[in-house]
């Protein structure tokens, strides 16, 4: 699908567009939560920022595989600066992955104290 495809699907409504961003954060214990992907709104589907489409069943299928090494990492790099403590994959109006992750690199917390980092991104390949 080309990008005037997927302008055209959001603007009729039949997607809807969503940024999973940073829902709670917990100074103290450098903990963060929030949606890593979403895949339903209000109960219609959602395009990502990059105009993929990233289906409950899909989640579903790659959230026990992701837990056995849940790092998180900072921009896509191949650098870890924190683990997913939880991933659970959330169903009603709103569905996705819900994910609780500790912070431990020092540059990355301070990023997400100053809101330079707002959100997750998840990356990955279709098999």
């Amino acid at each position: 699908m080309d990008k005037v495809e997927k302008e055209k699907r959001i603007e009729s409504g039949e997607v809807k567009k969503f940024f999973g961003s940073i829902q709670k954060v917990d100074s103290e214990t450098r903990e963060i939560e929030g949606w890593a992907s979403v895949s339903k709104k209000e109960g219609s589907p959602v395009m990502d920022s990059v105009g993929d489409i990233i289906t409950t069943e899909a989640l579903e299928g790659a959230v026990s595989d992701y837990m056995k090494f849940p790092t998180i990492r900072e921009m896509h790099a191949p650098v870890a600066v924190g683990k997913s403590l939880t991933a659970e994959v959330k169903k009603g109006e709103d569905e996705g992955l819900w994910i609780k992750a500790k912070i431990v690199d020092d540059a990355a917390w301070e990023k997400i104290q100053e809101e330079v980092y707002t959100g997750f991104s998840v990356g990955g390949n279709i098999t």
